[in-house]
């Protein structure tokens, strides 16, 4: 080789390193990209897992408390502390599940770590909260799975459905007085569960009369599961009807509530007014002054429903529009307002919006309760959320940070029912 290509073999070594290199990285990003790939998918996974198993042991939950119900009726109250135990312990393994969902549902990012952490917490709690009522389950299946006891089986349930006429008996007293006072469509929710309960009810009493002759005919294998269904159309009944108890309790809590809060409305216009005529900010002035008359015009229709003696009126809808008023003024206002005039003003008005979260989140739990087969883990975590969240508004010593967290649970609530009525929805339910 001559001395002028001594560089030529350098040359061959360097090339082929970067050759080398090349090759390398590329193969590098293969297996990072693989990687990743294979972590996204073993994620996604996880999560859909969590996620039914949320759905899945809430459902479980709630079908072993009505058992709870005919275990007690049939066996005693001594027979079913372990039972009750049990469904305590589940229900609370359930509550830390559906918190750490809520977690992975808010806006704050999650790391991949922390996601797959708490996916894995999520699936540990609801296996542990089903193991602690499986065998509990299965031990009160075996009890039944005889039918010597049947004649008094039949007693027992023959009770409960006669206990449960009675009383939708009186709820439909009650709607009835109701209904001279309010407008339809403030009763809508106590006549829907009203109607699921009539319907339970003339289903369990079929079932009962099959049963009863099925016994007088000597048949014996098929009572128990009539009885069992009938007992179950009655405690579905029993669940209506304290439903429609609830709706008409709210119905009467929201008149009483709805009169409280016009009385702080007008306090609260006269206050923005004095606000709004010190004020040198003109901005401050137009907003102020667009929620006097949005505040004013609420206020109207709350009086126009006084003189009608409560005829035609929906105190449910009157509360919500009164409050959305105090809420708009109290935005509207806070700004040029002092931190003790704040608090005091915030006292006055936590007392509506409790009352709202309640009748929300009630709202919101029939909802998911009605079509719990079909709602999903995402309705179920937003209520239970929302519950969190008015239990933590119910404890907090500043006015002002309740009434947001009180706030934050009607919103948290009505994401719930909405989600709950998508899931139906996409199910055709």
């Amino acid at each position: 080789m001559s001395d002028s290509l001594w560089w030529l073999p350098s040359l061959l070594v360097f090339a082929i390193a970067g050759a080398i290199a090349v090759v390398g990285i590329a193969a590098l990003r293969r297996a990072t990209a693989r990687r990743d790939a294979a972590t996204d998918s073993s994620l996604a996974e996880l999560q859909r897992r969590a996620g039914g198993l949320l759905v899945r042991t809430d459902n479980r939950v709630q079908e072993s408390e009505d058992e709870l119900g005919f275990a007690q009726a049939q066996f005693g109250d001594v027979a079913v502390i372990d039972y009750r135990n049990a469904i305590d312990t589940a229900r609370r393994r359930l509550r830390e599940a559906f918190l750490l969902q809520q977690r992975l549902d808010d806006a704050e990012p999650d790391t991949v770590d922390e996601r797959r952490r708490w996916n894995t917490q999520i699936i540990e709690l609801c296996t542990s909260a089903d193991a602690a009522i499986a065998s509990e389950d299965s031990r009160f299946r075996e009890l039944r799975s005889t039918e010597r006891n049947a004649p008094q089986q039949l007693l027992v349930v023959q009770t409960q459905l006669a206990a449960a006429e009675e009383r939708a008996d009186e709820i439909r007293a009650l709607r009835q007085g109701l209904a001279d006072r309010f407008a339809p469509s403030a009763l809508l929710t106590l006549d829907r569960h009203l109607d699921d309960a009539s319907e339970l009810l003339v289903s369990a009493t079929g079932l009962l009369q099959a049963a009863a002759l099925r016994m007088q005919d000597g048949g014996v294998e098929p009572v128990a599961d009539a009885l069992r269904s009938a007992h179950d159309e009655v405690a579905r009944s029993s669940g209506a009807l304290s439903a429609g108890e609830g709706a008409a309790a709210r119905i009467a809590a929201a008149e009483t509530a709805a009169a409280g809060l016009a009385a702080q409305l007008r306090e609260g216009i006269a206050e923005a007014r004095a606000v709004r005529d010190g004020h040198v900010d003109p901005a401050a002035a137009i907003a102020l002054n667009l929620c006097v008359d949005q505040a004013g015009m609420a206020l109207a229709e709350h009086a126009r429903a006084e003189r009608a003696g409560g005829v035609a009126v929906d105190p449910l809808a009157d509360l919500d529009a009164l409050r959305g008023a105090i809420d708009r003024l109290d935005a509207a206002t806070s700004a040029a307002r002092g931190q003790q005039d704040r608090l005091e003003h915030a006292r006055v008005a936590l007392g509506g919006a409790l009352v709202a979260a309640r009748s929300h989140i009630a709202a919101a739990r029939d909802c998911i309760a009605e079509r719990r087969s079909v709602v999903g883990a995402p309705a179920r975590t937003r209520l239970a959320e929302a519950e969190r969240q008015l239990m933590l508004a119910e404890q907090e010593s500043d006015p002002v940070d309740a009434l947001d967290i009180a706030r934050r649970a009607v919103r948290l609530a009505d994401d719930a029912e909405a989600l709950a009525h998508y899931d139906a929805e996409l199910r055709g339910h």
